[in-house]
């Protein structure tokens, strides 16, 4: 987040009153995480792809390598289902293809549940289209 001030001081034209962040697969999990913890409503649109929901259900060979035999905290702080509430005062669109074979849609499924248990709206786009690969 302090990106952005260091960045709208060599562009002024930027306008922090319409940040927006998107991001498929990692990139989803990336654009959810930054939403997560970014200061409240600092970003007014979230688009978030096929985002992995929580790493102990994605790739165990790539999730692995990275994260090696971490204790579950380091999981459980990875996961962006723990703590929604900074999508109250965001525009979420949330997006996942129903055949995507590197991130299941279970993982959009445990976000939507998540959302949908804090009482916070956003869209959504499922599609057998949306393929990664």
């Amino acid at each position: 987040m302090c990106d952005f001030r260091i960045l709208s001081k060599k562009y002024p034209i930027l306008d922090k009153n319409r940040l927006s962040i998107f991001g498929w697969s990692y990139g989803g999990f990336v654009a959810a995480k930054a939403t997560e913890i970014a200061p409240t409503g600092f970003f007014k649109c979230a688009i978030s792809v096929a985002p992995v929901a929580n790493f102990l259900f994605y790739d165990a060979a790539y999730t692995e390598r990275y994260m090696g035999d971490a204790e579950k905290v380091a999981y459980e702080n990875g996961d962006i289902i723990r703590n929604v509430s900074n999508f109250k005062n965001t525009h979420l669109l949330l997006a996942h293809g129903l055949y995507d074979d590197n991130v299941h849609f279970q993982h959009s499924a445990l976000f939507m549940e998540a959302l949908q248990a804090a009482d916070i709206e956003f869209d959504l786009m499922v599609s057998r289209l949306l393929l990664l690969y």
